[in-house]
């Protein structure tokens, strides 16, 4: 099934610096991912209310999430080699 878009998720990482916990908000998570949050098909959610993400089937969409080794990849790129 071809997937619609990209839904960005926000949370909470542990910095590898500071040993502090930070939270990334889903705009900035979609950027580090190489998307930008205004595109019409990278949605923006929060973990912790279901309206922004309750509906989208998870087969149809890739979530992505912020991690805590801080590698991450442009997303569009690496989909067009196949891997998406």
């Amino acid at each position: 099934m071809k997937k619609r878009g990209y839904l960005v998720f926000g949370g909470y990482v542990r910095s590898r610096y500071d040993g502090q916990v930070h939270y990334v908000p889903a705009a900035i998570v979609a950027q580090l991912y190489g998307l930008s949050p205004r595109d019409p098909d990278v949605r923006l959610a929060h973990p912790d209310y279901p309206s922004t993400w309750v509906g989208f089937e998870e087969e149809e969409w890739i979530s992505l999430h912020p991690l805590n080794s801080g590698k991450y990849y442009n997303v569009r790129e690496k989909r067009g080699k196949g891997h998406g």
